[in-house]
């Protein structure tokens, strides 16, 4: 009797363990018995855990998309990736100690999703701002009265060559609304130590203009930062090249050589005189024999 009582009770524990390990298992399948015409998923062999998930990021940046896997790992996982275009483009990578990395160069907003084996990871966004750039720039040209030069305007303007004492007005044009514009001056060669000199510009609704004075050599970028606090990259080195005013020069083409005076005592004078402006006045300074 107490064999048969112990037996028993070996036998009550034994189904004890059953029902507590497997009773999730014993109830789904209960269910299914029970609702045979409900339609039945099985649980997934694999599970995916993907990075970073929702993203915001720049233009021009670089975005490293991680999978991890656990449970049954297959070789090959795949990455499917829908651009504005509204289609789903899929990229095959394998899979090394359960892992799968991509990396992307960012131009433009995506969606994406990992899919390996059994399983298939949620739909994540990445949101790529753009950087501001320089679309179009326009340079204004105020000459110096020296030169009697008029006024122009370069509506494709960049390297600005201009006499010394023209002032410019330099307009660039963006492609993003700016909350701060400035032109970034290179050091000069005979100075190399001296730290860049920045020039903020006047903010308008679609750009930034700068008021500057030719007055030597000197090269410049244009900064853009917009109203997101992204700021341009790699901006355009454009160059200034100051045309110095160069002395008028004269030559004296009669009397050619030293003479004597007739006794008439005139002589003819014919001289040329070439400036790279014109000349406005000229004048003859002379001395009879030794005196001043």
């Amino acid at each position: 009797v107490l064999s048969t009582w112990r037996r028993s009770g070996i036998a009550v524990l034994v189904c004890t363990a059953v029902a507590f390990f497997w009773a999730s298992d014993l109830s789904s399948a209960t269910g299914r018995l029970l609702t045979p015409s409900v339609r039945y998923d099985r649980p997934a062999l694999t599970h995916l855990s993907a990075e970073p998930g929702n993203v915001e990021r720049i233009s021009g940046d670089e975005l490293v998309l991680g999978l991890h896997i656990d449970g049954l790992v297959p070789t090959v996982a795949q990455l499917h990736i829908r651009d504005r275009s509204g289609d789903w483009v899929s990229h095959r990578l394998p899979i090394k100690d359960a892992t799968v990395a991509q990396r992307l160069s960012l131009r433009q907003s995506f969606d994406y999703r990992w899919s390996a084996y059994d399983a298939t990871s949620a739909t994540y966004r990445v949101t790529v701002h753009p950087r501001p750039v320089v679309a179009h720039s326009r340079v204004e040209y105020h000459y110096p009265p020296y030169t009697r030069l008029a006024d122009r305007t370069d509506e494709d303007g960049g390297d600005v060559i201009a006499p010394v004492g023209t002032k410019i007005t330099l307009t660039a044009k963006s492609t993003r609304p700016l909350s701060r514009g400035w032109l970034d001056f290179d050091p000069q060669p005979e100075d190399a130590q001296q730290e860049r000199v920045q020039q903020e510009g006047a903010l308008s609704d679609d750009g930034v203009t700068f008021d500057l004075t030719v007055a030597s050599d000197q090269r410049f970028t244009i900064g853009l930062t917009d109203t997101s606090g992204i700021d341009n990259a790699n901006p355009v080195s454009h160059r200034i090249l100051a045309v110095p005013d160069e002395s008028p020069e004269v030559a004296v083409l009669l009397p050619g050589a030293d003479g004597e005076l007739g006794k008439a005592m005139r002589v003819a004078l014919l001289f040329e005189a070439i400036d790279d402006y014109g000349v406005n006045q000229a004048e003859i300074r002379f001395r009879l024999n030794d005196e001043d």
